[in-house]
């Protein structure tokens, strides 16, 4: 099944209990919130494990937008979801709990 930016940033949301179906409710908005974390999760992945990247190491991903495909397998998407919901819970201020955003973060690291 192939996934767009979208589906990654509404995996990162459940964690984070912001999945509400109204954008206006959420407290992480997707265009200015989520979506700049999933460009950093790609480049981090990019960085961390190349061999993912095989035939895209050119790309962009600066300009990609919520409708654009995931550029890995599905099978990735949770592990690159789990960093979103990481830097989020880490910047966090009202709601900061910085073991949790580190769990968030290894489980990154060790997919």
């Amino acid at each position: 099944m192939a996934y767009d930016i979208q589906a990654l940033c509404d995996r990162a949301r459940i964690p984070l209990n912001d999945d509400d179906d109204v954008d206006a409710n959420r407290r992480y908005p997707d265009a200015t919130k989520l979506l700049p974390y999933a460009i950093a999760s790609l480049e981090t992945g990019l960085r961390k494990r190349p061999d993912l990247f095989l035939g895209n190491f050119t790309a962009d991903y600066s300009t990609l937008a919520l409708t654009d495909p995931f550029p890995l397998e599905g099978k990735f998407l949770q592990v690159f979801a789990d960093y979103i919901t990481a830097r989020v819970e880490g910047v966090d201020d009202e709601h900061m709990d910085q073991g949790r955003a580190k769990r968030y973060y290894d489980l990154f690291l060790a997919g």
